[in-house]
């Protein structure tokens, strides 16, 4: 008598896998549209006997994680890199930058990546700089 096989009894169906998406690529943050120099006010002035000071920047969009303010006071680069748009220039950054002979001074930012390649420069902005001098009167 004739053997009868059930169909597909010998067939072994592998587990359906669902296709995978392809892996996403890393987001890109949006280049920054603007970097200036918001205070002092171009052509303002500061006054300060030390040359300590606060420079804030304006910075669109706001200043990314892993990203650094640098700061350069009549064109030499400080020490400080700073992690949000406000900076803090010490006497000793003064003294160590600032041409002693003027009155005027001028200030750029640069933001800077983790690795320190710049991704954008401000113009130089420039301001003047006034310390408090005692005179001695006339006897």
């Amino acid at each position: 008598a004739p053997v009868n096989i059930a169909p597909n009894v010998n067939v072994v169906e592998s587990p359906k896998i669902a296709p995978q998406a392809p892996p996403a690529a890393p987001a890109v943050a949006p280049p920054y549209q603007r970097l200036a120099v918001d205070t002092p006010a171009d052509d303002g002035t500061i006054h300060s006997n030390t040359g300590a000071f606060t420079v804030k920047a304006k910075i669109e969009p706001a200043l990314r994680k892993g990203d650094r303010l640098r700061v350069l006071l009549d064109g030499n680069v400080l020490p400080g890199r700073y992690n949000s748009a406000t900076a803090k220039i010490t006497s000793a950054d003064w003294q160590g930058a600032a041409n002693p002979n003027n009155t005027k001074h001028s200030l750029q930012l640069v933001i800077e990546d983790k690795a320190g390649n710049a991704l954008m420069e401000s113009a130089v902005s420039h301001f003047y700089a006034q310390r408090a001098t005692i005179r001695k009167q006339a006897r």
